[in-house]
């Protein structure tokens, strides 16, 4: 019984794929690319690049951006998730940094999963585009 209970934990962790919410549908990525290390400054070190199944390529830092639900109170679910260095953007909005070793979609899909929670995902990088 042990030995069934094991292999049923092991396969679920070698099927577990990564998404993220993008306008309320699931965005599947399948690998990573590769990680850009900037100089600029001490925060911003860390740009990840991924491709998703439509062969798109999205980069990430490891931050993510939660919106809480009107009349809620997240920060106490934050810190019950064992997240302490997030701030607030405005009066419904955070921004959560996470720490290189944390995964920004299996923390993303735990916030989602929350009540006080309306929407929440990886903190995208744009590419500035001159005109």
């Amino acid at each position: 019984m042990k030995y069934q209970l094991f292999f049923l934990l092991l396969t679920n962790l070698l099927f577990a794929e990564k998404y993220y919410y993008e306008f309320g549908k699931k965005v599947y990525v399948d690998e990573i690319l590769k990680t850009q290390t900037k100089n600029l400054s001490t925060d911003d070190k860390e740009i990840k690049e991924y491709k998703t199944r439509d062969d798109k390529i999205v980069k990430f830092k490891n931050e993510i951006i939660a919106q809480c639900k009107k009349d809620k109170n997240c920060e106490d679910d934050f810190v019950i998730l064992g997240i302490t260095n997030f701030y607030k953007i405005s009066k419904y909005f955070y921004h959560i940094k996470l720490n290189s070793d944390q995964d920004i979609f299996e923390f993303s899909q735990k916030i989602k999963e929350l009540d006080s929670i309306k929407v929440a995902h990886p903190n995208f990088i744009k590419e500035r585009v001159y005109r």
